[in-house]
């Protein structure tokens, strides 16, 4: 969806395109899950847990794939999954060993 400036500011209120089909509640549940995901995170990755590293591209991968299809229906929905992605592709929190962080944590 492309908006110009002039569209933009003449606009009272702009929404999200709307969804075609209604998203069964158990699927809509997967919004709750992103935000705590991300959130749980608090912005750090450690290069160190390769595991939840894998996770956390499926998981960016399914966000990705939720917005495609229409599960975020408003704006405030999409900011509510963007600031947590965007502190935690921030990196500058992020961690490369455990001795890193437990020497952060020390200081």
């Amino acid at each position: 969806m492309t908006r110009v400036w002039f569209d933009i500011s003449k606009a009272e209120k702009t929404s999200m395109a709307k969804s075609r089909v209604d998203i069964p509640p158990k699927l809509e549940r997967l919004k709750d899950f992103v935000i705590l995901f991300f959130a749980e995170m608090d912005g750090i990755q450690r290069a160190f847990e390769h595991d939840k590293n894998y996770l956390t591209v499926e998981v960016l991968k399914i966000v990705e794939k939720m917005v495609e299809l229409g599960f975020y229906k408003t704006e405030a929905e999409i900011l509510k999954i963007i600031e947590p992605i965007i502190s935690l592709l921030d990196g500058s929190n992020d961690f490369v060993s455990q001795e890193d962080e437990e020497s952060f944590k020390l200081a």
